[in-house]
């Protein structure tokens, strides 16, 4: 009886081992299909989300140069540079001249800067003088020709604008501290002639 015991035992592992082996190579095969399948699912929701950012980027950008290419032919934004420059020119930034420009104008320019949502404005002459800024920080009146900030991405901005409109990548901005990007286009008069 102790043999008969024996061999059934043996036959019932031996058939469960036979059973169980395909079952195990099935469920293997079937879980590396499905994680194969799963990583290929979320490469493509990836590749989907950065096409979708990538349209927003570009959406955000092409409105900011919309924004600018409106500004820039805005007879506040046409007058005041020229105002600016002028009482620059006479007295600096502490004249009296440009505080009365400035109580004049810079409301009109603070107010499309909280609009527009953007950290800054400049206004800056066509020899490169800046004589406006939003943020009032460290930059304004220097010069992105000869001056501290000329190898800055905004002295970039500054030189490209001149011609056209233009959008200068983001990089450490030594007047703010901070990465910045810059969007700049020319400020012409009514009669074409360059303002800054």
């Amino acid at each position: 009886m102790l043999g008969k015991m024996n061999l059934s035992k043996r036959l019932i592992t031996l058939f469960m081992a036979v059973g169980l082996a395909p079952l195990a190579v099935v469920g293997f095969l079937s879980y590396n299909r499905s994680s194969v399948a799963l990583q290929d699912q979320a490469m493509n929701q990836l590749t989907a989300l950065r096409e979708v950012k990538k349209g927003q980027i570009e959406s955000y950008f092409g409105e900011r140069m919309g924004d600018l290419n409106v500004l820039a032919q805005n007879p506040l934004v046409t007058e005041s540079i020229t105002k600016y420059e002028e009482a620059y020119e006479a007295g600096g930034l502490q004249g009296a001249q440009y505080r009365l420009v400035e109580n004049e104008y810079g409301p009109g320019l603070a107010y499309y800067m909280a609009q527009y949502g953007y950290y800054d404005i400049f206004l800056i002459s066509e020899k490169g003088d800046i004589i406006y800024t939003g943020a009032k920080e460290r930059d304004l009146g220097t010069n992105l020709v000869s001056g501290i900030y000329s190898s800055s991405n905004l002295a970039s901005a500054f030189r490209a604008g001149l011609q056209a409109p233009v959008l200068e990548d983001f990089k450490m901005y030594a007047a703010s501290n901070e990465p910045a990007a810059f969007v700049a286009a020319p400020v012409r008069d009514k009669d074409g002639k360059l303002l800054g």
